[in-house]
């Protein structure tokens, strides 16, 4: 089962570091990733996210390491 980043930074009392994204851009997730962040969330609700969009990018994120 895949580690959740924030959950385990959480556990051992650190700080987990992420981005907010208003738009969908797979690159953006994967350079989060490179850049070590824990997390990114998706603000679906002001931008212009579809389901395929969504699926897309947790596959990056996923693919990336990043929660």
């Amino acid at each position: 089962m895949r580690v959740n980043n924030v959950v385990s930074k959480m556990g051992g009392r650190e700080k987990a570091y992420g981005i907010n994204l208003s738009f969908p851009s797979t690159t953006i997730v994967e350079l989060a990733g490179r850049a070590g962040f824990d997390f990114v969330t998706f603000d679906s609700e002001h931008g212009p996210f579809t389901v395929d969009l969504l699926d897309d990018l947790c596959r990056v994120a996923d693919m990336a390491g990043v929660t």
